[in-house]
């Protein structure tokens, strides 16, 4: 795959899920794309929860990984959100020599189903740019769709939330008088207020809450609660997903341990050619090791202890 308009023949195998963040501009608008690379079934579920648009991709040269791309859609049907934006990817398309899975048929299956679809390869660069901004012109017209036909019925809401003599749900969960113009009185005032608010504190924090909800217009926030509300509760019943952030650290961490055991067998394998015992210990002292063996004890044990 490309990774920073670059293409290598070499790679080392993604652990788990690999994430990248770029920041685009589309239509005036600066759009952060937060992308997860996964393709380990076992451990997607946790993944699909919140995602906005997922693209699958198979390879050209290879019929069955072409098979899985229904699997892989019963995943998404499963455990995504009902309108998450889909796109189906061909990569490999400059093996044309290989190639098994037809343009043809690709599309014809895309369309059964509904979504676009497009050939790339990740080798020549064709089509990569163009995959990603696709799909996030697709995410963001689905977003600005949504908020337009909202603010007549928020405002009806809010207006009667602001009327009534229901008690806030989150300033009575946190003990303290709710005085008037309450920030959090609009989204946590009916009767399940201060137990969906539990959530949100033990996992964001109550003034964190409060904070992004003022720098949001009146129209954007009510649909800020109520996904912030989900993200705390999905959270608080899978771990795991609560720590996807910690866990992509732990991750770069092995990938870039990987790294530096690959260097030192390369110049192990480089000394031996040349007759000498051991790698050169200036460029082992690079990388804060003193010798291939110890940097392998410490990548083997820190890969066992977070794989």
């Amino acid at each position: 795959m490309t990774q920073d308009d670059s293409y290598l023949d070499s790679y080392i195998s993604t652990i788990g899920v690999d994430f990248k963040i770029r920041t685009v501009e589309q239509d005036g608008k600066t759009i952060q794309l937060q992308i997860k690379a996964d393709c380990i079934r076992t451990i997607t579920s946790s993944y699909y929860r919140g995602a906005h648009g997922i693209m699958i991709v198979y390879d050209v040269t290879d019929q069955e990984s072409f098979n899985n791309v229904k699997q892989w859609f019963n995943e998404i049907d499963r455990y995504a959100s009902e309108n998450v934006n889909k796109l189906l990817v061909g990569n490999k398309a400059d093996l044309t020599a290989n190639k098994v899975v037809s343009y043809e048929t690709a599309k014809a299956f895309a369309d059964e189903i509904g979504i676009p679809f497009m050939e790339t390869s990740a080798k020549n660069a064709t089509n990569v740019e163009q995959a990603f901004m696709a799909m996030a012109a697709e995410i963001k017209n689905r977003y600005l769709r949504k908020r337009s036909s909202k603010p007549s019925q928020l405002k009806k809401i809010i207006k009667t939330m602001a009327g009534s003599d229901s008690p806030c749900g989150a300033c009575k969960f946190l003990r303290r008088k709710c005085v008037r113009g309450c920030i959090l009185a609009p989204y946590f005032c009916h009767e399940k207020g201060a137990t969906h608010f539990s959530a949100i504190h033990k996992v964001f924090g109550a003034s964190n809450v409060s904070k992004h909800l003022a720098h949001l217009s009146l129209s954007d926030r009510c649909e800020a609660a109520v996904t912030i509300s989900w993200e705390a509760q999905a959270r608080l019943q899978d771990p795991i997903y609560g720590c996807v952030s910690h866990i992509f650290a732990l991750q770069q961490q092995v990938v870039n341990l990987q790294a530096k055991l690959a260097f030192l067998k390369d110049q192990a394998a480089q000394s031996f050619v040349n007759g000498s015992a051991v790698a050169n210990p200036n460029e082992n002292r690079q990388w804060g090791f003193q010798d291939a063996d110890e940097l392998q004890s410490v990548a083997f044990s820190y890969i066992h202890q977070h794989s």
